[in-house]
């Protein structure tokens, strides 16, 4: 069993059997992410305050009061023999490194206490109920306690999905793509977190008799790959990936609990019935330092863990399907992994898949059993447990909590969930059919689905498919909803002067939310204008505030809702007493007369800037080091296919794609993740994808290799590089007559400017080549060609070392890995001395276009120079040829 790493420093796990997978995997997971598997088992057993302070109360509270822990425990118990296994090997592999000395990582974990058997299950716990459905329930519940009654029946106009922005995947057939074959794609979006939720890795099984080869995307804490998958075999394999179907799966019931001396009782359907009733001690860390306890009382009544209040209170419990089942879906993890065809994948989430309820698309390189003259389509099913409820409650149960001295409602679960299959599949958490009614009944607007559906038609009216075209389409920044604003805009007349001028620059945007755009953030402020106007109209006002603490608020921020609602509100008459044409006259009035924005701050790109939000960040401390990464603009909005969301509509972005994957039946698949693959500050993987994941992009799956870079340290390398520069062969690099001195120096030089870097390329640990790069549009070097934007001038030096042999295709691969992810790489430039016939050769063997020939004089050489040119596509081809 081993553990290769990619240029990206993803894990690609080897093993002889499932169990070998599942440990490397632990083992792995916990080198990279030491410091975030502790605060994840720590929200799974409620005990963060021990280590954050009183900020992390709310939470352990909520993950006490809703039994995550036991709920954890019972699902373990119930697997199968060979699932309890699958994880327990999972946890022994993450408690091997975590007992290992500073292991608990660089940002302030403890090492302190070992996962238990059933901790991934209670970080799927977790992660369910930070998808519940039941806070927009608190929410509407408490909008319509506030609302003056003739205004209630406007909360319709807010119907959609609980919190603004949302999830994308798209299948494509084979026969609308290049290699024939189906290609899937999508991005999750929730809050954009540091490190980030889900980690890429390969696991593959040797075992002849159980043989996998899985590459996806992993809940960090969860073994196996359960969302975003591809597995690879002959025929191309099966791949799979989800978004939210935004069901209607769990409810709450407001509880008449009072107390009969130390017990507690409700009153349910039949009467009084006891509480089932413990207390719990929450340990919570002062300032000092010191620990403090805290006496939490739990509760459940007949219809579920109570979540908030208490005895002679208002108090509400919550049914979840998980709760109910005891099950978290734990057993899907290994049929996953041994999948081979689109039924394996259908088969292990419709057995096994509990919540929350997803929409699953899945494809197979051979067509779908059971679908006679349809080969290499696609197929999506909403997989989990929908209740289904009594006929008479069930339109209330969806849409507010119920009475618990009317029951459940329960009656089952929904069977006939709702299945399609087709030659381009669009799921963006949206009503994809009229059978989604059976499912609930809030979901996304339709923009997003409607802005791929276009895409993927344009794309195919063009030509095949292909891997990167359809990852672009994730990347599309199109404002889908903001035509309503526009129309309004658009029907303005006696305006200003100014507010006239902006009324034209408005119709006339493109509606691009690109980060270079100078109309997308006057649009952002005539936006947040009219919501503005909403929620501070006589209707809302005082309403946005979560009455239940701050844990809720990002359900209760009625700006969110009403902006995602902007469409309809605007097609209403008078939504909530406000009149919205007025509204939107003085939002552009208003606006106009602003005063003009500071030089370089006037883009949308100066404030959409992406916030990975650290564990204390998210509790609003201040983060023990400095672990923030480099802070980049990113493009789209709400309401874009990249549904980029900002705070208060136009600042600083905490919730996005939290990954892009692209399932290449072929082979030539994509992925990148925010940040990288490691959770360490100090990691040279830290934050290495961040730049193309900012800008959109994706990067290729590549194979693990032997070669890596690292920064050159002039000092420490000085003799090394002066023995490399001085060698005959080396004599078009221009330093054969330096002293060792004179090269640490002219490194030391280097290495201080910003447009030039320099690394030591290492095979197994030991150099054997130097890359050097600089910036076109700053080193003089650019003045003797035709710069295009996304130029990038390279200079390689391998060395004459027997432990480059046999390696050199692997330390070339390692190079352009690199490349790929600099921030707005489009070509790679280089100018080898015109007389260095064996260099020009190599790269023109390459695929390198010939451009001009010079005499390239500048401040500290000159050269007969021959330009060579390697376009991104075709570095991108050959980081994926073996």
């Amino acid at each position: 069993m081993a553990v290769a790493r990619d240029g990206f420093g993803i894990p690609h796990v080897l093993g002889a059997s499932v169990v070998e997978v599942a440990r490397e995997q632990g083992r792995a997971t916990a080198t990279d992410r030491a410091w975030q598997l502790q605060v994840e088992r720590r929200r799974a057993e409620g005990t963060c305050a021990e280590l954050f302070g009183e900020a992390a109360l709310e939470w352990d509270r909520l993950a006490r009061r809703a039994d995550l822990p036991g709920l954890a425990q019972r699902a373990y118990a119930a697997m199968s023999d060979e699932s309890r296994a699958f994880v327990d090997a999972y946890v022994a592999g993450v408690n091997d490194v975590l007992a290992s000395a500073g292991s608990a990582g660089s940002t302030g974990g403890t090492g302190d206490e070992a996962w238990q058997p059933w901790t991934p299950l209670g970080v799927l716990a977790v992660q369910h109920l930070l998808f519940s459905t039941f806070p927009s329930k608190l929410w509407r519940h408490h909008l319509a306690g506030g609302l003056a009654p003739e205004l209630r029946d406007h909360l319709e106009l807010l119907r959609g999905e609980g919190l603004p922005g949302g999830s994308n995947a798209v299948a494509v057939a084979g026969s609308l793509t290049a290699s024939g074959l189906p290609i899937l794609a999508g991005d999750p979006h929730r809050v954009i977190e540091a490190p980030g939720v889900y980690a890429q890795v390969r696991l593959v099984c040797t075992d002849p008799e159980d043989a996998f080869d899985v590459t996806g995307l992993t809940f960090v804490g969860v073994p196996g790959v359960q969302h975003f998958g591809h597995a690879a075999h002959a025929g191309g394999g099966v791949a799979w990936g989800i978004t939210n179907a935004v069901a209607d799966a769990e409810d709450l019931y407001v509880e008449h609990l009072t107390r009969d001396g130390e017990a507690v009782v409700a009153q349910g359907p039949a009467g009084t019935e006891p509480v089932q009733r413990r207390v719990e001690e929450i340990r919570v860390r002062g300032a000092d330092g010191g620990l403090c306890t805290e006496r939490l009382e739990v509760l459940r009544t007949g219809r579920g863990p109570v979540v908030l209040g208490g005895p002679d209170e208002v108090a509400f419990s919550l049914r979840t399907p998980a709760d109910v089942l005891g099950d978290l879906g734990g057993d899907a993890l290994l049929p996953l992994l041994r999948a081979r065809t689109a039924a394996d994948v259908i088969d292990a989430f419709e057995d096994h898949w509990v919540s929350p309820v997803n929409n699953l698309l899945v494809a197979d390189g051979a067509g779908q059993p059971g679908q006679p003259g349809q080969p290499g389509q696609p197929e999506h099913r909403v997989v989990g447990r929908v209740p289904q409820r009594e006929a008479d409650r069930a339109a209330a149960l969806h849409r507010l909590p119920g009475d618990a001295r009317a029951g459940t409602g329960w009656t089952g679960w929904v069977t006939d969930l709702p299945r399609r299959t087709g030659e381009v599949l669009v799921s963006a958490n949206d009503r994809a059919a009229a059978d989604f009614a059976r499912i609930g009944d809030e979901f996304a607007p339709p923009f997003r689905a409607a802005r791929i559906t276009e895409l993927v038609t344009d794309l195919a009216a063009r030509g095949p498919i292909t891997p990167a075209g359809l990852a672009e389409v994730l990347a599309d920044d199109k404002q889908t909803a903001g035509g309503a604003l526009l129309d309004a805009i658009a029907d303005l007349a006696d305006l200003s002067a100014p507010a006239a001028t902006l009324r034209e620059r408005l119709l006339a945007w493109g509606r691009r939310m690109a980060p270079d755009s100078i109309e997308a953030p006057l649009f952002a402020r005539v936006r947040a204008h009219v919501v503005r106007a909403v929620v501070d109209g006589p209707g809302l006002r005082g309403l946005d505030t979560s009455p239940y603490g701050e844990l809720f608020a990002p359900w209760f921020d009625l700006g969110a809702r009403v902006q995602t609602a902007l469409p309809a509100l605007l097609a209403a008459d008078r939504p909530f007493g406000v009149d919205l044409a007025t509204a939107v006259r003085d939002a552009v009035e208003s606006v106009a007369h602003e005063p003009e924005p500071e030089p370089g701050t006037e883009t949308w790109g100066a404030a959409h800037v992406a916030v990975p939000l650290t564990p204390h960040q998210q509790l609003g401390l201040q983060p023990p080091r400095a672990e923030v990464p480099p802070l980049l603009p990113v493009a789209g909005d709400t309401d874009c296919v990249l549904a980029a969301r900002a705070l208060g509509g136009r600042g600083a972005c905490v919730h996005g794609p939290v990954a892009r994957w692209v399932w290449d039946l072929a082979g030539a698949s994509r992925w990148v993740v925010p940040l990288g693959a490691s959770g360490d500050p100090a990691s040279p993987h830290h934050h290495d994808q961040q730049a193309v994941w900012a800008a959109g992009g994706t990067l290729p799956v590549v194979r693990p290799t032997g070669a890596t870079m690292r920064p050159v340290d002039p000092d420490g390398d000085a003799d090394l590089l002066h023995s490399w520069v001085t060698q005959p062969r080396a004599a078009f690099w221009g330093m054969t007559e330096r002293t060792r001195d004179e090269v640490a120096e002219i490194y030391g030089w280097i290495v201080a400017q910003e447009h030039l870097a320099v690394y030591l390329l290492e095979v197994d640990g030991h150099p054997v080549g130097l890359l050097q790069t600089y910036d076109p549009f700053v080193d003089e070097i650019g003045e003797f060609y035709e710069r295009r934007p996304g130029d990038l001038g390279v200079h390689l030096l391998l060395a004459d070392d027997p432990r480059r042999r046999g390696h050199t295709g692997e330390v070339v691969r390692a190079v352009f890995a690199w490349l790929l992810t600099q921030p707005g790489f489009a070509r790679l430039v280089t100018e080898p001395d015109a007389r260095n016939d064996a260099s020009i050769a190599l790269l023109e063997r390459l695929g390198a276009e010939r451009g001009p020939r010079v005499q390239l004089r500048t401040s500290i050489s000159e050269k007969p120079a021959q330009f060579l040119f390697l376009s991104r596509s075709r570095v991108e081809e050959l980081v994926l040829t073996p």
